[in-house]
């Protein structure tokens, strides 16, 4: 994801990258999906957090560039 000329100031920025690299919780990624829903909202970005393994969040120039990963993963059912 690419914000271009971004506006967010690096405070925010910091935030961001804490909320998306919080701990992955497979087991209960299913459930996460229908919280969702379709408002942007900070603790909607937790729930995203919670579904991937990695996100890296920079400013460069005047872009904002998020990067999320999510890594193939067993988990018993």
């Amino acid at each position: 994801i690419i914000d271009y000329n971004s506006a967010y100031p690096n405070d925010e920025i910091s935030s961001l990258n804490d909320i998306l690299n919080i701990q992955r919780q497979c087991e209960v990624e299913e459930f996460y999906w229908e919280l969702m829903g379709d408002d942007s909202h900070e603790g909607e970005l937790f729930l995203v957090g919670s579904m991937v393994d990695k996100a890296t969040v920079n400013k460069i120039d005047n872009d904002l560039h998020i990067v999320m990963y999510r890594y193939l993963t067993k988990f018993k059912k």
